[in-house]
């Protein structure tokens, strides 16, 4: 029984438990999402966040899409993905400058994309 009831956890239940701040990102932040649409969060790397997305069941993944400068790696539990950034709020001030982009190519955003809107959106 006692296993049947750790299979309900979810990823909902790691960020909401969780002292650091997860901001939505991927499809259903931009509006773009379908009834099947995965959750993207995206939150600041450390180490201690990493080993704890491991210990509570989250797998690392790869993925040809999210190759740009910010990321650290991407961790996913059942329809939650987690993108661990560099500099959360460099990746939040290119997020926001790519809502400004039409919605045909916000839906294309490749990871050169990302590329160039980081460049744009870097302090000096």
């Amino acid at each position: 029984m006692r296993n049947n009831i750790q299979n309900l956890k979810t990823g909902f239940d790691f960020i909401e438990n969780n002292e650091n701040k997860f901001y939505l990102t991927g499809s259903r932040f931009f509006g773009l999402e379908r009834y099947n649409s995965d959750f993207d969060f995206a939150v600041q790397y450390s180490e201690k966040l990493y080993q704890d997305l491991g210990d509570y069941g989250f797998r690392g993944i790869t993925t040809a899409e999210y190759k740009d400068k910010s990321l650290v790696g991407i961790f996913q539990f059942g329809n939650v993905q987690i993108q661990l950034r560099k500099d959360i709020e460099h990746f939040l001030r290119a997020q926001n400058l790519a809502t400004k982009l039409p919605g045909s190519r916000i839906q294309n955003l490749a990871y050169y994309d990302w590329d160039f809107l980081f460049d744009l959106t870097k302090e000096s």
